[in-house]
């Protein structure tokens, strides 16, 4: 839980941001601090997953696979854009395409999270 609170956290703050009540640079240095507890809590979704030997001829368990290794490579990609964003020469001026590019990377975040978390429970 401790990943996708500070997913959410981003989220939030991302927000904010689209309806202007915070700026560019708000969402990432949010993003920045939290950095280390989504990968912690990601890493710990892994851990737990692997510790509590899941049924891997469960469909539904190999079903999950996917949302998490989608997690870790979108992360990924999300860190660069991040790093892309960081080092413009002005955060609230960053280019179109970065910025479409981060609002993708953001979506499939959502979608693997919540997808990851969903199906863990129904499978349960």
């Amino acid at each position: 839980m401790l990943g996708f609170g500070a997913v959410l956290s981003v989220d939030w703050v991302g927000l904010l941001w689209v309806v202007r009540r915070r700026t560019l640079s708000d969402v990432l240095d949010t993003a920045g601090h939290l950095t280390a507890p989504i990968w912690l809590g990601l890493a710990g979704l892994v851990l737990t997953g692997i510790l509590l030997e899941p049924a891997l001829d469960n469909p539904l368990t190999q079903v999950k696979l996917g949302p998490v290794l989608l997690i870790v490579w979108n992360g990924l990609f999300a860190g660069l854009l991040h790093h892309r964003l960081c080092v413009g020469a002005s955060f609230d001026t960053a280019p179109r395409r970065v910025l479409l590019a981060a609002a993708a990377a953001t979506t499939v975040s959502r979608v693997g999270w919540w997808g990851s978390m969903v199906i863990g429970f129904i499978n349960h």
